[in-house]
């Protein structure tokens, strides 16, 4: 912080030094308005200095995270066309000196609309989709139907008519389209010097062995390290994060990670530390499968295991010693959840500073004292310009 308050006083301190200098003395009259200009501009440019510099570096702080939702609706509008008209300028002639004169005139034109595919998610908002898509869910949902009309016309071309389909979620568990998003939130815990993050910094190997998922936009609620999972497993657990992950206060990405049982319970601190921790609304639940597919060990956790412990108990209990089985899992999962979970809000831990790395503090303090230097040079070869080599008036 000592950076930031040198940087702010810079403007003053060249101020005061161009007064008190004995190479430039005072004159006979002071150009208050320059001298104003010229410590008003400094100090305005410090001020985004340091701006740039605190809020550059509490960049750090920002992470991502998954929120997951439920498709409630696809739509498909064919392709219409609609007449429409601009004001269009164009030379109309010259006047008495030959200089161009203008005018407006109306231009009409067939404009062109769609095809578009959207998907809808619970809260309305519109997502754009592609045809493919809209055809996948319109067959697996099978309720296709003709909700409305764009009337088509045109200008001196032929006009089209597009109609507009839309297709209803049903409303069965085993007919959700699940939709996931990234977002960003804050985690102090994550980047400052706490005694509540145990988790030593991870190594480059580390990282690369390990790579945070969400930080390489992938959203799948199942990552592996070995065991084999189908694709109807992931789906299974998306649609669980679907009903579980949206509701106020239950903000939720539940994630299987799995390992080969043999690799032993060490893999769970080499990921976390690779991950630096889970993330707010995540519950991971680590499991060791033998060859059989029986789970030897499981831990769960979640963002700083501030979240509510029974959770992490009761699931754990369901499947320790059991043949994992993801239908299961994630039964446990939606029953358990509604009743016992909330997003850690780690209100308690709000107190948390960050420190600002001194390299920004260095580059506003060089930048500011630069543009200041720079701002008075500029008032002085105005002032030299209008009154002489050596000027009557110092400012």
């Amino acid at each position: 912080m000592i950076f930031i308050a040198i940087t702010i006083l810079i403007p003053l301190l060249v101020a005061l030094g161009i007064l008190i200098s004995p190479m430039w003395p005072i004159k006979e009259t002071i150009n208050k308005k320059k001298f104003a200009v010229l410590v008003g501009a400094s100090t305005l440019v410090s001020a985004m200095a340091c701006c740039g510099m605190y809020f550059g570096d509490r960049s750090k702080m920002y992470f991502k995270e998954v929120w997951n939702y439920k498709i409630t609706s696809v739509k498909h509008t064919e392709q219409w066309t609609t007449h429409e008209t601009r004001q269009e300028r164009y030379q109309s002639g010259t006047d008495s000196k030959g200089n161009p004169t203008y005018s407006y005139r109306t231009v009409h034109y067939t404009d062109y609309h769609g095809p578009y595919w959207h998907k809808f998610d619970e809260y309305d908002k519109r997502i754009k989709i592609d045809s493919s898509e809209y055809r996948r869910w319109a067959k697996f949902w099978a309720n296709e139907k003709h909700v409305g009309t764009n009337k088509g016309s045109s200008y001196m071309a032929r006009s089209i008519t597009g109609k507009i389909y839309a297709c209803q979620w049903p409303g069965q568990f085993e007919n959700i389209f699940p939709h996931s998003e990234i977002h960003k939130y804050v985690n102090k815990a994550r980047v400052s010097k706490n005694t509540i993050n145990q988790l030593p910094k991870p190594t480059e190997a580390q990282k690369k062995k390990y790579p945070r998922p969400v930080d390489n936009d992938n959203t799948s609620p199942i990552i592996s390290y070995g065991p084999k999972f189908s694709k109807s497993d992931v789906m299974l657990m998306r649609r669980t994060n679907a009903v579980l992950g949206p509701k106020k206060n239950r903000e939720i990405h539940a994630m299987i990670v799995a390992f080969h049982a043999k690799a032993g319970r060490k893999q769970i601190r080499e990921v976390l530390t690779a991950w630096e921790g889970t993330n707010k609304n995540e519950l991971i639940m680590f499991v060791g499968l033998d060859a059989k597919r029986k789970v030897e060990w499981c831990e769960v956790r979640n963002w700083l295991d501030m979240g509510n412990s029974t959770v992490n108990n009761m699931w754990r209990d369901s499947v320790m010693g059991e043949v994992f089985d993801v239908l299961q899992a994630a039964k446990v999962l939606k029953e358990i959840v509604p009743k016992y979970w909330t997003r850690p809000q780690a209100k308690t831990i709000n107190h948390l500073q960050i420190s600002i790395h001194w390299g920004w503090g260095i580059a506003a303090f060089l930048s500011a004292l630069a543009i200041t230097t720079g701002f008075y040079f500029l008032v002085e070869y105005k002032i030299f310009a209008t009154t002489g080599r050596y000027g009557r008036y110092r400012y």
